[in-house]
């Protein structure tokens, strides 16, 4: 995951993310509670970072920028998005759908 279109200022101590372009550049989900904030990836519910709050903001630690790229990069296909979106059904239930006849679905 990365952000495009972004403000940088050279004085700042720290990085300041903006929760909304965050989720909608990226397709992550936020999960906030009184004392933590979750994001994580919204098929695969691997979680990218965890921040604590402090005096009312969030404080991101241990974000691994190579496991968040690695993640962004890879391409999923049309069968395996279904496959997701249809809350994970087995393949052969899958191909026996009309609407997604022409796809091919493989197990592996």
């Amino acid at each position: 995951y990365y952000l495009s279109d972004v403000l940088y200022i050279l004085d700042f101590t720290c990085t300041l993310i903006s929760v909304s372009r965050i989720l909608k550049q990226t397709g992550c989900v936020a999960i906030f509670t009184n004392t933590l904030c979750v994001l994580q990836d919204r098929f695969t519910r691997t979680r990218i970072g965890t921040g604590e709050e402090r005096d009312g903001v969030y404080y991101f630690t241990g974000v691994s920028a190579a496991r968040v790229h690695r993640t962004d990069s890879t391409k999923t296909s049309k069968s395996e998005l279904w496959h997701r979106r249809l809350g994970h059904p087995s393949f052969r239930i899958l191909s026996a759908l009309p609407v997604l006849d022409n796809l091919c679905f493989d197990s592996e």
